[in-house]
């Protein structure tokens, strides 16, 4: 399986002057399997995605590690199980 993220803007940012909702490039993200070993890092394009490696099915933590600039960092670590490899 393939874990895909997309990060958008939650809301409208002063700064760069983009809308909640649009795709941000720069995200980083470390997928963990549940031994937490890190098993792939990730970052997103221009189109906001950032598609991991392929995986075995099983369950992972992601967590983003730096976030684009001039966002802040989401620091809660998010699971995904086998069945649900796409958020």
């Amino acid at each position: 399986g393939q874990i895909v993220i997309t990060k958008r803007s939650s809301e409208f940012n002063e700064l760069t002057g983009l809308p909640a909702g649009s795709p941000l490039s720069g995200a980083v993200f470390e997928i963990y399997n549940t031994t937490g070993n890190l098993v792939d890092k990730i970052s997103s394009g221009s189109n906001g995605v950032a598609a991991s490696k392929g995986l075995p099915v099983g369950v992972y933590t992601i967590k983003e590690v730096s976030a684009p600039r001039y966002y802040a960092l989401n620091d809660k670590g998010t699971t995904v199980i086998s069945s649900d490899l796409k958020c």
